[in-house]
This record gives structure tokens, C-alpha cells and sequence, in this order.
């Protein structure tokens, strides 16, 4: 773990004058605004808070959230394993903030979020100089994580032996959330009068409730999610949460707001791993397949319409290129050809046949016809 101090910042910020933030997510402000609500929630419950950026990157994102609401927020950390990322930040930092910086009220230190925490960086997070408040009451926590989350989800942990790899889906993603409940569980521990429904985990994330809800549910009390627009443009609406998502809509991010549950506390990062593979797995298995996009309808009367126009004396079967163009999502055929779909059909109708001497890989593409439903069937047996 490494502590950026003032002095490196100033040298940066004058080697890199051309350095800038990136707020990648969705515009600062519109965010920012959503997250000041937050912090005057808990507020309302405890003098001030401790506000901490798991993944701070080169935000500024917390010192802005400072900027605006210094009267409830005690301390600001920043931590990030990219310690030049977070050093663009430090240098972007206007004279006010240095001053904060220098107190060592804001902070910016060099973590790895996927590897479990240890003494050394809960003594950071929980210095007795600023993390407490007159009375010495430990300070509930806010963590901040804009993402940070969703790439850890996208990027499967890799352990190299030698030659060998072995991967190991989710442990980097199950190591952070175990972090982040631990913050929470050390916030209680150190001082009985805070109670953890003062402490808060704020993810934003791209990720739609029906994926990670479940997720966040295997360690937190999910207790509201709320959708934030990635622009100003007033013609885009807002998107209805009370059902069952499928997918994720492009001009919004959510929003989710956790608490601490007193259920989770004994479980290992390996038990965490294990219930996100399974909760992936089932989403992609079950919730957000390929045939649950399909409009069902709209196929039904194409297909129709096709069979009208070719006059086959097979009743109501079409053949297997018009049922591609009919079924298949123009964005997928960029990645999955005719061909592709014709020899998943082959593979999937040798693998049924009965009797070996009856596969015909050479079958001519002309001689392969659906049935609407043999043709939805199929679809769903290769997804």
C-alpha cells in the first residue's frame, strides 16, 4: 500500500498539466447530485460520515461530493490500485482541496481491492485522527463504487502455476465485496454506539436489477435501486424498475444503495465466489437468454408471410438460411454466420441420432426445414 503525499502531487501536476479526470460512468454532476441526497440521509442519523472511494481511479468524484457537503463529511479516502491514475487526481486538485489534502483530511492510497484486506490497510481506513468525531464515536462509513464492481465481475481472476493457468471466475469481484463488508463490520466493531444501518455501500453500475441485485443480496440488504441518466437529453424517459429486467438499458446507469446484513458475516471469500458463479450462471441460463429476446410475435407473423411466399408443399417448414435471417439479431450475424448456425445444426442432430449411420454431414443446407417450433426448440438448445 502506498500514500500519495502532497509534495508528489504538486510534482505531477506540473510534469502533467494535460492530465484531466476521467468520469467515465455518466456525468459528474448529474451523479453527484443523486449521491448528495445519500450522504444527507445518513447525515440526518449521525453527525457526519467517513466517505471512501473503492476505485477512486482518477475521479474526483468524493473531493466533489467534500466540496458540497464539508459539514457532513469528516473524511475523504481515495483508494485505488492504479497509483498513477490517482495521482492525475491529486494533481487536478484546486487550492482549496490541497488544503484538505494536506490536513489529511482527503486522502488517496495505493490498494488492491482484490486482495483481502489486512491490518495495514483497516489502520489506514480507521485512523483515530479523523475517522472519529468529538466524542470519540466511530464515524458510519459511505463507500463509493462507481463500476469498480462491474469490471471485477467482467474479469475473471487468472492464477498461473509454471505453465499452467487456472481460472478462477469471480475472485476478484468476491474479494472486494468481502472487503467492503468488512469496512462495515470494523466500523461496528470499534465502537458499539454506530450502528451499521448507518453505513452505506453505493454501487453504480451498468449491470440491470435482475443480474446484480442477486449478487449484492449475498452480503447486503439491498435497500433501494434506483435508475440515473447517463445525459441531460430530456427526450429519454425514465425506465421502470418495478419488473423483472432482461436487460440493460444504454442511457442509464443504477444505482443501488446496500446496508450491512448480520447474516453474512462468517462467510469466506471462496463461499462469496462460488454463490456469484451461480447466480451468473443462472442469470444467463435462465433470465437473459437469446430466445427471451425475441419477439415472439413479430417472428410468428414473419414467418407466416415467408411460408406464404415460397409455396413449399412442407407444410409450414421454412428452410434453414430464411429461418437464420428470420431469428437470428442483425448485431449477432457480425459474429455468428449462416454457416455457424448450419453447423450447430448438425452437431446437435448427429449428437440425437440414434443410429451412427444415419449422420450426414454433408447434408445440402436446401434439404435442412423448420417448423416454427422446431425452430424456437432448436434456438434454445445452442444458446
Amino acid at each position: 500500500m502506498n500514500f500519495i503525499p502532497l509534495h508528489d502531487a504538486k510534482i505531477y501536476n506540473e510534469k502533467n498539466e494535460s492530465m484531466a479526470t476521467f468520469e467515465w460512468l455518466t456525468m459528474p454532476h448529474i451523479l453527484i447530485t443523486n449521491l448528495e441526497k445519500k450522504i444527507v440521509v445518513v447525515e440526518q442519523q449521525h453527525d457526519k460520515i467517513h466517505l471512501i472511494d473503492f476505485g477512486s481511479g482518477s475521479s474526483l468524484l468524493s473531493v466533489e461530493l467534500f466540496r458540497r457537503r464539508k459539514e457532513m463529511i469528516q473524511k475523504v479516502t481515495n483508494i485505488d490500485y492504479n497509483d498513477a491514475a490517482m495521482k492525475i487526481a491529486c494533481s487536478n486538485l484546486d487550492e482549496s482541496m490541497l488544503t484538505y489534502l494536506n490536513k489529511g483530511i482527503i486522502q488517496f492510497h495505493q490498494v488492491n481491492l482484490a486482495i483481502e484486506f489486512s491490518k495495514t490497510e483497516y489502520d489506514v481506513l480507521f485512523d483515530n485522527n479523523h475517522h472519529q468525531d468529538d466524542n470519540n464515536t466511530i464515524l458510519p462509513v459511505m463507500i463509493l463504487d462507481k463500476s469498480t464492481l462491474d469490471c471485477f465481475l467482467a474479469t475473471p481472476n487468472v492464477e498461473r502455476d509454471g505453465k499452467n493457468a487456472s481460472h478462477l471466475a469471480y475472485l476478484d469481484a468476491a474479494t472486494m465485496l468481502f472487503n467492503v463488508y468488512h469496512v462495515f463490520e470494523k466500523s461496528n466493531n470499534n465502537n458499539n454506539t454506530t450502528k451499521n444501518n448507518y453505513c452505506k455501500y453505493i454501487c453504480c453500475s451498468y449491470h440491470e436489477p435482475s443480474f446484480l441485485k442477486s449478487i449484492l443480496s449475498i452480503l447486503f440488504h439491498v435497500e433501494s435501486i434506483e435508475t440515473i441518466p447517463r445525459s441531460d437529453d430530456k427526450s429519454v424517459s425514465h425506465v421502470n424498475i418495478n419488473h423483472t429486467m432482461v436487460s440493460s438499458d444504454p442511457n442509464f446507469v443504477y444505482l443501488y444503495t446496500c446496508s450491512f446484513s448480520n447474516n453474512n458475516n462468517n462467510k469466506s471469500i471462496e463461499e462469496i465466489r462460488k454463490e456469484i458463479e451461480y447466480n451468473v450462471n443462472y442469470y444467463y441460463k435462465h433470465t437473459c437468454t437469446y430466445s427471451s429476446t425475441i419477439n415472439l410475435d413479430k417472428v410468428k407473423k414473419e414467418w407466416q408471410n415467408d411460408y406464404n411466399n415460397v409455396n413449399d408443399d412442407d407444410y409450414n417448414k421454412l428452410k434453414i438460411n430464411v429461418v437464420y435471417d428470420l431469428m437470428i439479431d442483425e448485431n449477432l450475424k457480425s459474429m455468428y454466420s449462416l454457416k455457424d448456425f448450419i453447423d450447430d445444426w448438425l452437431a446437435n442432430h448427429n449428437k440425437n441420432e440414434k443410429n451412427a449411420d444415419d449422420k450426414n454431414d454433408d447434408r445440402n443446407e436446401n434439404d435442412i426445414r423448420f417448423t416454427y417450433e422446431e425452430a424456437l426448440d432448436f434456438i434454445k438448445s445452442i444458446e
